[in-house]
């Protein structure tokens, strides 16, 4: 039992020392570890560097901090990473210089290098070295000498110039010496745990450490040390393994003890730093210690696990504070843990299990009683009240088992507090007893959640409990509803004009008018006279009266004169507004992301945790003024408290430093080729134009809350403006021009406190090789050589040109004399086939005639008709010749046999060789073979060449056709023995008109024009044609062409030869068949007329006409049977004369033949769609002419009796032309849809027609070689003939619908037309379909 309540009394004691003196909240302790980049989080010396770097002693390394990012440095011996042990143990400053004491020997940080090398150190003969045990500590004296503690060797002097000037053994220590100090007098100070321990003191002869004995209570003492301090008087502390702190005079040895030191609490002190002027840091393995030196009493922080903000571990080692104000403390084994310099004074309260502290952590409401007390509610933790004068929480339960509340709104009320919890309703606590008084809600109980409770100047108190508004009455004891809001009400508020203002999350503010009983619902507008959210959070009422509004869209300002709302803008702050307060001229908002101080100047400070607040976020709608100045503000995380006067920016002038450089996505090493020396100390960055993208990075050395630093930068040479850098603290470029640049770097602190003189730094980019200097050197001479060249090829080319112009001159004047000449001879060619068919024609019909000629008449006649065709071959010749010229030679290529068509032009010409004594010869392949050609145009192609071989051949020609042995092309040549060809002719005889005059003289002359129409034919079919000759003995031409072309027209047989009718031309109308038809023949030549006219004499009745005009009147005054007119005349030709007549409604059904000397395939293409019906070409045999014109007369009547005799054929069947076809439907629908009409005659068809009687009597009987009435009885006899077809109807009944008298007369006009009555045509139908016949 003794054993159990000395456990008990223990355990107790334990907690008091904690609860009195662990937790006292006026440090937040930030963590830096292996999470942030520290490579072990053992921490045994902590230093800042002359650029304001913090560098890290470590198990893992030297590690260099700048605020954002940690580099860890490995020390290097030869320019190689070491593999000896990596932890540091001690570090100071030699001058600008760091020194690091690792375990293995002594290093210096090369700043220009980035590199920890060893110290180069020069020992006396005999030393021992620092190597052969581990540094302990490192001091630098006021001289620049540097002593260096190494355990199990001693103390070492190290001159400026890293001579070791002595070594100090300590024989009764073991030679361990924990700590070396140097003071400000130039003193050098030990301290040692070793054997008994104790300080040490160099003499003044400098050749030995002196004991220095510690006097307390008047006797002489050795105590076991850790660690030496010099504060800011000269004071001299010491820190002792196990007897605490102690002030020591560096004279006497007089010792001032400390009493909490003294009692155990404090021991194993490794450091000590000052704090402030009267207060002392002391790291301790029992955590950091606050001595104040006028109190002489301890603050202590130590690691608590609630805590997140507490000291990260108990094993304190170093503590340093840097030049900014800031506290840096290492840990053995949690790290660096960072205290922010106290410039806000802000003042925390976080819940604690094991001490007095605020009851939650949570907090949602505050209020301030009449005695200036501050109570605090809270989700987490019920409500407490805080007495400021104390600095001590009492914690309250509302509830009987003790289980904190979830408090959501606080009122002051007299000697009691209204109190509104989450479900558990509202009611009153007394602060004396702790009674709590649950108070009912009409018609609810005490079950509901209240989040406002505000009491008015006349006493009555609101209450908001869910959307609803109520009002406590005092006589029945319970709140009663006064309006519903719509939304959930979550603070009240009261102006000096007595009026309420009701908060609500959705549906804006309420004012209430309790003097005249009012509501105003104030919401947003989007005109910006309304809120800025809905969602309102807080309403303040300031001492000026003036009402402001936290909403999620921001803070807004009441205008009561102007009875609108005006949204407050602040540069730094945007967005969500948790609560907002306003003191003096400064406006202070709380939001989740932080603290904001805003002034009228429209800029907001923004302060967080690193600024000593518990946290970021802020609780909605919770903040108060006390009465005594000092601003409450909630967050999720505890309260704060701060005198918003106290609060003050940091000063401090952040120093700037490059830190690293990135090109192309990679880091590059300090060292390397393309950064050879730190960016700091280099002359200019030198960068290839490989290196396209590149970052520098930079780092303003202010740690009091390095996320909140500023940054702008600017490449002088590239940049027009400051550029404000990203969170990431760099400036990036890609693809720079070549050129000079200087990089300008400007920082400011967390306070917006510029560094106004910045950073820079120089950077070159080299241009590509080919842009050096050297290479514009060379591109100037070559640009000179090439300017010079370009003169020389420029003169050169201009006299080329002028020559190419004289030629080109001369040439377009022989060219155009040459297409004067081929016109005039196509013209004169024209002209001379009508003459020409003049000749042959008379000539013909004299020849064919019976009887007997005398032999010489008949000889010379022969000798008339040879002559006027031939002159008709060299006048064709000349138009094809004029084709080639113009590419108008038709080239409609068909695929067919090759050697028929050879053939018929071989057969052509063999009996006139045959006639001089020659033989033509022709060679074909076994079989027969196909190929893709122009029939009219290979035809030409084979007859000039026969044709020139025949002129000039002896007496053989061989002829061969054949494809060639790849099967790819068409080989055609023509072999003659005649007189040959010299060299120098061969390529000039392809010229139009040329002729070889020794040729001529030996041969029957030409036109020199056969040769080059092969040439051009030849060309037309993708081909060639070669020359050979052996003068004198022979000449062959060959013609080489493609077996297949792309655009191929469907293979057609070659036409039958028309044979001409001997016989006369039938006369188709047995009315009056003693009349001959009426022809029109016209032509501007009156011999052609009059060779027509007599020609056609028996069977024609010829009226002649001259031109156009006399044309049409013949035809508007007579019937005109057949149309013959030439195509070429003056006004208007033929092909107009055409279009005229078709387009005539009286006349297109007239048989059109013209007559024409164009023999190209386009104008006979062009004159039949334009509606001829026949094509004869000049000259042409008279033979022909008359056996076309009986042709086209009779498949007329042949159509016309198939139209009379058969009763489907339809009428159209009639049309030789489109325009016919369209007249012959219109009259056919006309009798069809009136066949039934007894009315239906001659005139009412024309009528119906728009064409004169006398015009649809001519058209009609020109096409259907009938009269009128004819017609519209065959047309009803068809009709009827379709309705018997059908069988639905009698004979009788037919009769009446197609409008016959009687049906006697109807069978009788049937039988006559078609030969059959119309009961047996019925029953032949049936027989044809295979049906029965009916009986």
């Amino acid at each position: 039992m003794k054993r159990i309540i000395f456990i008990i009394v223990a355990w107790l004691a334990a907690n008091t020392f904690i609860a009195a003196n662990v937790l006292t909240p006026d440090f937040n302790f930030l963590h830096y570890t292996t999470d942030n980049g520290l490579p072990s989080n053992c921490i045994r010396d902590i230093c800042q560097d002359s650029e304001g770097f913090i560098w890290f002693a470590t198990d893992g390394g030297l590690v260099r901090f700048d605020g954002v990012r940690c580099v860890t440095y490995l020390p290097r011996q030869d320019e190689r990473v070491t593999a000896a042990p990596t932890y540091v143990m001690a570090l100071c400053m030699r001058g600008d210089e760091m020194i690091a004491g690792i375990a293995n020997g002594l290093y210096r940080f090369d700043r220009r290098l980035e590199r920890l090398q060893e110290l180069p150190l020069v020992y006396p003969a005999g030393m021992r070295k620092i190597g052969d045990g581990e540094v302990k500590s490192a001091a630098c004296g006021k001289d620049m000498t540097l002593w260096v503690s190494v355990e199990g060797v001693g103390v070492y002097s190290i001159a400026p110039d890293n001579r070791v000037m002595a070594l100090y053994e300590f024989p009764e220590l073991d030679n361990y010496i924990a700590t070396v100090f140097c003071d400000r007098e130039g003193g050098v100070w030990g301290a040692s745990t070793a054997g008994t321990g104790g300080i040490y003191r160099l003499d003044v002869s400098g050749r030995r450490f002196l004991s220095f004995p510690l006097v307390i209570e008047g006797h002489k003492t050795t105590l076991p040390a850790l660690s030496v301090f010099e504060d800011a008087d000269g004071g001299f502390w010491v820190g002792t393994w196990r007897d605490g702190l102690m002030k020591v005079d560096r004279e006497s040895g007089v010792v001032t003890e400390i009493p909490d030191a003294k009692s155990g609490n404090i021991h194993h002190i490794h450091s000590i730093e000052q704090y402030s002027t009267s207060r002392l840091l002391v790291g301790s393995e029992t955590g950091l210690s606050l001595y104040d030196m006028t109190t002489r009493r301890f603050s202590h922080y130590c690691q608590t696990g609630h805590n997140r903000r507490s000291l990260s571990n108990q094993f304190v080692y170093p503590v340093m504070k840097d030049r900014e104000g800031g506290v840096w403390v290492g840990t053995f084994y949690g790290g660096v843990n960072y205290i922010a310099p106290d410039t806000k004074h802000i003042k925390t309260f976080i819940h604690s299990e094991f001490a007095n502290s605020v009851s939650g952590n949570v907090i949602s409401c505050l209020e301030e009683d009449p005695h200036r007390n501050i109570w605090v509610g809270s989700d987490d933790g019920g409500v407490c009240v805080y007495d400021p004068a104390t600095d001590t929480f009492r914690s309250y339960s509302l509830k009987p088992s003790g289980s904190p509340d979830n408090v959501h709104a606080l009122c002051a009320h007299g000697d009691k507090i209204w109190v509104g919890t989450y479900t558990g309703g509202a009611g009153t606590l007394d602060p004396v007893s702790g009674k709590w008084t649950p108070i009912p809600l009409e018609g609810v109980g005490t079950d509901y959640s209240c989040y406002a409770i505000h009491k008015d100047n006349h006493g009555t108190v609101w209450m908001a409990a869910g959307k609803s508004l109520n009002r406590y009455d005092e006589d029945n004891r319970m709140f009663v509803s006064h309006r519903d809001l719509g939304a959930w009400v979550v603070d009240i508020a009261e102006d000096r004009e007595g009026r309420i203002w009701v908060a609500t999350q959705g549906n804006g503010v309420f004012l209430y008018n309790p003097f005249h009983d009012t509501w105003e619902n104030m919401l947003p507008d989007g005109k910006g006279g309304g809120l800025p959210h809905s969602h309102v959070n807080r309403i303040t009422v300031t001492a000026d009266n003036q009402v402001l509004v936290a909403t999620a869209g921001g803070v807004a300002r009441y205008d009561g004169y102007a009875r609108r709302f005006a949204t407050l803008s602040f540069e730094g702050f945007m967005g969500f507004a948790s609560s907002v307060e306003k003191v003096g001229d400064m406006y202070w908002i709380t939001a989740p992301t932080g603290l904001y101080r805003c002034t009228d100047e429209r800029h907001a400070d923004r302060y967080t945790s690193r600024d000593g607040l518990p946290s970021n976020e802020f609780s909605s709608g919770v903040s108060l003024v006390g009465r005594d100045g000092r601003m409450y503000l909630g967050t999720v995380n505890g309260l704060c408290a701060l005198f918003p006067s106290d609060v003050r920016s940091n000063d401090y002038v952040a120093p700037l430093s490059f830190t690293g450089l990135s090109v192309v996505n990679a880091m590059t090493e300090v060292g390397s080729a393309l950064l050879p020396e730190s960016l700091n100390t280099i002359d200019r960055l030198v960068l290839s134009h490989e290196d396209h993208t590149f970052s520098v990075y930079f780092s303003a050395l202010s740690y009091a809350n390095p996320e909140s630093n500023s940054y702008v930068y600017k490449l002088e040479g590239f940049d027009r403006g400051w550029i404000k850098a990203d969170k990431d603290n760099r400036a990036t470029y890609s693809n720079l021009p070549p050129g000079d640049y200087r990089l300008h770097v400007k920082a400011a602190n967390n306070d917006g406190v510029w560094n106004k003189d910045g950073i820079t730094l120089d950077i070159c980019v080299l241009p590509v090789w080919y842009a050096s200097w050297w290479m514009r050197f060379v591109y100037i001479i070559a640009v000179v050589v090439l300017f010079l060249l370009a003169l020389r090829y420029e003169r050169r080319r201009k006299e080329s040109e002028h020559n190419a112009e004289l030629a080109r001159v001369a040439d377009n004047k022989e060219r155009e004399m040459f297409r004067t000449r081929l016109s005039f001879f196509t013209i004169v060619a024209h002209e001379i086939r009508t003459p020409v068919s003049l000749i042959i024609g008379p000539l013909e019909k004299i020849m064919e005639r019976t009887g007997d000629f005398p032999k010489t008449l008949r000889d010379e006649l022969g000798m008339i008709d040879r002559n006027a065709r031939r002159l008709l071959s060299l006048v064709n010749q000349m138009l094809d010749f004029k084709k080639v010229e113009e590419s108008a030679l038709p080239m409609e290529f068909k695929h067919m046999e090759i050697m028929p068509l050879v053939e018929s032009v071989v057969e052509r010409f063999r009996p006139s060789v045959e006639h001089r004594g020659g033989v033509l010869i022709a060679e074909y392949p076994a079989g027969n073979f196909m190929a893709d050609v122009s029939p009219e145009s290979f035809t030409k192609l084979v007859s000039n060449l026969l044709n020139n071989a025949r002129k000039f051949t002896r007496d053989r020609i061989r002829l061969r056709c054949a494809p060639d042995t790849e099967g790819k092309n068409l080989v055609i040549s023509v072999e003659d023995n005649g007189i040959g060809i010299k060299r120098e002719n061969l390529e000039k005889i392809f010229t139009p008109f040329y002729q070889i005059i020794d040729n001529i003289n030996e041969s029957r002359g030409g036109t020199g024009l056969g040769l080059s129409i092969v040439k051009g034919v030849a060309e037309g079919h993708g081909g060639k044609v070669v020359a050979e000759s052996e003068p004198g003995k022979w000449s062959c031409f060959t013609v080489t062409i493609p077996l297949r072309q792309e655009c191929v027209l469907p293979s057609e047989p070659l036409p039958p030869s028309c044979a001409a009718s001997q016989g006369g031309v039938e006369v188709a109308s047995d009315s009056a068949a003693h009349t001959l038809p009426l022809m029109l023949v016209i032509d501007d030549n009156t011999e052609m007329l009059d060779f027509i006219a007599s020609s056609v004499s028996g069977e024609f009745e010829a009226v002649k006409a001259e031109n156009r005009a006399d044309a049409l009147e013949v035809l508007r005054s007579r019937e005109i049977s057949l149309i013959v007119c030439d195509w070429m005349m003056p006004v208007m030709d033929g092909l107009s004369l055409l279009r005229t007549v078709r387009g005539d409604k009286a006349l297109n059904h007239i048989p059109f033949v013209m007559l024409t000397a164009k023999t190209d395939t386009d104008s006979k293409v062009e004159s039949m769609r334009a509606g001829a019906d026949a094509y004869v070409e000049k000259p042409f045999s008279m033979a022909f002419l008359k056996a076309r014109i009986s042709n086209l007369l009779d498949m007329r009547r042949l159509l016309r009796e198939k139209y009379s005799n058969d009763p489907m054929t339809p009428i159209t069947v009639l049309a030789a032309h489109p325009e016919d076809n369209k007249f012959l439907e219109q009259l056919n629908s006309l009798i069809e849809e009136n066949v039934s009409n007894p009315d239906l005659d001659v005139d009412f068809l024309a009528a119906g027609l728009c064409v004169s009687r006398t015009g649809l009597y001519s058209k009609i009987k020109t096409l259907a070689d009938v009269t009128p009435h004819e017609l519209i009885r065959i047309a009803r006899l068809k009709k009827a003939a379709s309705l018997l077809t059908e069988e639905k109807h009698t004979v009788a009944e037919i009769s009446d619908m197609t409008g016959f008298a009687s049906p006697s007369y109807f069978s009788k006009c049937f039988a006559r037309q078609f030969g059959v009555t119309p009961g047996n045509y019925v029953k032949k139908l049936r027989e044809a379909d295979g049906a029965p016949a009916m009986h």
